[in-house]
């Protein structure tokens, strides 16, 4: 896949994306430990 923005010849917007999306899911499990009271 060819892109403007790459690094390594690897496009950039895969690992963008996907930061967001497991720190969103980490902050359900977090808020379920804060209002469980662990």
């Amino acid at each position: 896949m060819r892109t403007p923005a790459s690094i390594a010849r690897h496009p950039i917007h895969p690992m963008l994306v996907a930061l967001p999306i497991g720190l969103w899911i980490l902050s359900f499990e977090k808020q379920r430990r804060c209002t469980a009271g662990m």
